[in-house]
């Protein structure tokens, strides 16, 4: 062969290999990275989402990627929420890459996601998540909306790899591309979308709940009320599943009221303890651990003011929509409101933050009780008695109890209520006036000191005459109380006989238990301004007298029947 011809082949041949090195170095360089995914999803929420990343590689020449660089740089740049679980060959030899993003709950995935796609510095029209997944007894299935793919994910492997010097810089926007995409919801696969897709969401829960809580004034008990908005449309489609769910949470003793298309559904409980009330919404909620705690103490150097402090946490996850926020208010007297100057009258409304309140208020007396007793001897006595709700603390009332005279004072818990009774005992009304008058009670007028004047003298064997001129009201602090509702007042005598007198109430006389005389007057304010005449013996007296007319007619009546019966008798013969 000619050396030139030699020369020329020799040429060829070195051309055709750097063509191929050529080739073989483009074809390395375009390397690209499928990434097939598979998001499961458990009934409680926990799940993992499992990306696998199998780099391609386009022809028979060679090239061979250096794995344990890219897996280094997979160690030192995974962010927090991934897991790598490591590596593996594909089915045509190439190297596969696998990561996971775990959770325990739907809300955890929503998290971690998002911290992943800040690592990568996805821009934000690529990030966005919708996930609701009902449970409970209103909800079922699963709905899920994402504005990101699986390569956002791995935007931070990316960058990395750029950084470190494997992937050119100009190869960021085509080094992965989307594989095959599935979802696994109870068990069953299905195909999406590389951006996830998916709805099987049956039936749309409780979209809002308002709680309101009230009577924490009164010994009535604890009342709740919520409000519970339904969409109109999620109605329709299931309306047996939503009234019964409703109508078997319905405490006994409980109000149901279905709204129309704009209000509210009510749920009105009956009154009960703050226990009870707990656990009715816990039922109503299809949750459990609900709390609702009413905590009171005495004022700072205030003994008729208290610091009450309501504790109320609700869980709605398993029934709302919203992700189970709840709004709360409670509802009390409009002299608790914590303005300079609250109004005397009504009720106001107080939101719960952070599922608590505190405000400073008025004690909660709900009623006041004044009784009387008078002796033949001339000895009084006076009892003074605050009821307050049945919550309140004997702990808490020592304040009270100063005020009142701790060696005079009882407390008695019970069932409905607290009653903190203040005795009084003296020689004669005259003083007892003046014992009142150093607690604080006036004439009824308001001004002065307070007067009493009794005098008993006995007319027959078996009846007693009292006679009672009484001038007093309560205290002003105590008066003056918002809560202070009604004044109870009786006048008890040596033999018992008991004579209530209840503010707001037309007088009248009743015969009472044991045929006792019981009388009733009004008051137009928590004050006595009264002459009274008592007597005893008499109404037993009238009834004796009563009986033995009714004994004497019917025997005259018995004599005639006898004497005209016996007359035709005589005429038959």
């Amino acid at each position: 062969m000619p050396r030139a011809s030699a020369r020329s082949v020799h040429r060829a041949r070195t051309a055709a290999m750097l063509l191929m090195m050529l080739a073989a170095v483009l074809m390395l360089s375009a390397c690209t990275g499928r990434v097939d995914t598979e998001l499961r999803i458990n009934a409680d929420g926990s799940g993992a989402r499992t990306l696998s990343v199998a780099l391609e590689r386009t022809g028979a020449a060679g090239g061979q990627l250096d794995v344990d660089d890219v897996e280094a740089v997979i160690l030192s740049s995974l962010p927090d929420g991934m897991e790598y679980v490591g590596r593996n060959a594909a089915s045509d030899g190439s190297p596969r890459f696998t990561f996971r993003i775990p959770f325990d709950s739907t809300r955890q995935y929503e998290q971690r996601v998002e911290e992943i796609l800040e690592a990568g510095e996805v821009p934000d029209d690529r990030r966005g998540l919708e996930l609701e997944q009902g449970s409970g007894p209103l909800r079922s299935g699963l709905r899920i909306d994402e504005r990101f793919t699986s390569t956002d994910l791995l935007a931070w492997l990316i960058t990395a790899l750029i950084a470190d010097g494997t992937v050119p810089a100009d190869r960021a926007d085509d080094l992965l591309e989307s594989g095959p995409t599935r979802i696994v919801v109870d068990g069953v696969t299905h195909d999406v979308d590389e951006r996830i897709s998916y709805d099987d969401l049956r039936g749309r829960g409780i979209d809002d709940v308002r709680i309101r809580t009230s009577g924490l004034d009164t010994t009535d008990g604890i009342q709740r009320t919520l409000e519970l908005s339904i969409d109109p449309e999620a109605y329709a489609q299931d309306p047996e599943i939503y009234d019964d769910f409703l109508a078997g949470v319905t405490p006994p003793g409980g109000e149901l009221s279905r709204g129309d298309d704009t209000d509210p559904w009510t749920l009105r409980f009956p009154p009960g303890s703050a226990a009870q009330v707990a656990d009715w919404t816990d039922q109503a909620l299809a949750a459990s651990g609900g709390t609702l705690q009413v905590m009171r103490r005495a004022a700072d150097e205030a003994p008729l003011r208290q610091v009450t402090t309501i504790e109320s946490t609700v869980d709605c996850s398993a029934v709302c929509t919203n992700g189970g926020d709840v709004h709360q208010t409670v509802e009390v007297p409009a002299a608790w409101a914590p303005d300079e100057k609250p109004q005397a009258s009504g009720t106001v409304e107080l939101r719960l933050h952070d599922g608590q309140v505190t405000v400073d208020h008025p004690v909660a007396v709900s009623r006041v009780e004044l009784a009387f007793t008078l002796h033949p001897t001339g000895e009084s006595e006076a009892d003074l008695t605050l009821v307050l709700p049945a919550e309140a603390d004997p702990a808490e009332l020592d304040p009270l109890r100063q005020w009142l005279g701790e060696d005079r004072t009882e407390v008695e818990e019970r069932e409905e209520s607290v009653r903190v009774t203040a005795r009084y005992r003296a020689a004669d009304p005259a003083q007892l006036a003046v014992m009142l008058g150093e607690q604080g009670m006036t004439g009824a007028d308001g001004q002065g000191q307070p007067r009493l004047d009794a005098a008993v003298a006995s007319r027959n064997p078996g009846a007693v005459q009292h006679r009672l001129h009484m001038d007093l009201a309560l205290p002003r602090d105590l008066r003056e109380l918002p809560g202070t509702t009604e004044l109870t007042w009786s006048i008890r005598t040596s033999t018992g006989m008991d004579a209530p007198r209840t503010q707001n109430a037309d007088p009248h006389l009743v015969q009472g238990p044991g045929g006792a005389l019981v009388a009733a007057a009004t008051l137009e304010s928590p004050s006595i301004h009264a002459d009274l005449e008592i007597r005893e013996g008499r109404l037993a007296s009238a009834g004796l007298a009563a009986a033995l007319l009714a004994f004497a007619v019917f025997a005259l009546i018995g004599i005639v029947a006898g004497v005209r019966w016996r007359l035709r008798t005589a005429a038959e013969r």
